[in-house]
């Protein structure tokens, strides 16, 4: 995989407003200890010509490591009875992505057994396993490190944030798909009622993804390509602070 450009990293770092905050990879994010053991279940929709549709079901569970690493199992249900469950270590203190093992079930023959991801600051080990057994490595070089995009949430909720807030923080997407800087701006959403009846405050995190490769900007909000996550400002005890996150694609909201 080749390095990104340079001049992309450059360009994409003035692009952010001075008032902003930039965390840099590996930085001990404030709101870690705040996230305890939860399990969920979140619906997935996309959108069809009579409004938006089932794709699906995601179950995460999160288990906090202390000063170990903390674990994140997943399991991602289609609705043909396919799964790709992932597995993943995060650092402790940070939640940055030590590595993620994805594996598959329901797949068509020549599906990979396994695919896993061994992250080692800007170098990424890639393991695909076939269904015959055989194991093919490759690595390759990101222009930054950063949290992973497929759970970005998690950071998010562990930035410790409050309505008009202003951040910088890189992802990368897992896998070999690219390195991005994100720039969050934090407001108020409207409170959601829990099955007991009870009154839940969220924030509205719109989230804008800069890509280090290429430079395409996906604009962040509920109707746009970068999207919005909703998190509990105060999460009911073993729920994730994740409620919801919608871009123009995909609505994946909790199942309470």
């Amino acid at each position: 995989m080749k390095s990104y450009s340079l001049c992309l990293f450059l360009l994409a770092s003035l692009s952010l407003g001075a008032a902003a905050e930039t965390y840099q990879a590996n930085t001990k994010l404030p709101g870690v200890t705040s996230i305890s053991e939860f399990a969920g279940r979140w619906e997935q929709k996309v959108p069809a010509e009579d409004g938006w549709q089932n794709r699906g079901w995601i179950e995460e569970s999160f288990t906090p490591g202390g000063d170990d690493p903390a674990s994140h199992h997943q399991v991602m249900s289609l609705p043909d009875g396919r799964k790709v469950i992932n597995h993943r270590l995060l650092q402790a203190g940070s939640l940055m992505p030590i590595s993620t093992r994805q594996t598959l079930e329901g797949f068509p023959d020549g599906a990979p057994k396994s695919v896993s991801f061994e992250f080692h600051e800007r170098r990424v080990v890639k393991n695909t396993e076939a269904a015959d057994g055989q194991v093919t490595t490759e690595e390759g070089l990101l222009s930054t490190s950063g949290w992973d995009g497929s759970i970005f949430g998690l950071a998010l909720a562990a930035l410790d944030l409050k309505p008009g807030d202003s951040h910088r923080i890189p992802s990368v997407m897992g896998s070999f798909l690219g390195a991005y800087w994100v720039d969050l701006t934090v407001s108020t959403a409207d409170p959601v009622t829990l099955k007991d009846g009870t009154s839940k405050a969220l924030l509205r995190v719109d989230v804008e993804w800069i890509n280090l490769q290429d430079g395409a900007i996906y604009p962040g909000g509920p109707d746009e390509s970068g999207g919005s996550y909703y998190l509990f400002e105060d999460p009911p005890p073993g729920v994730s602070p994740v409620y919801r996150y919608i871009n123009n694609g995909a609505d994946i909201v909790m199942d309470l």
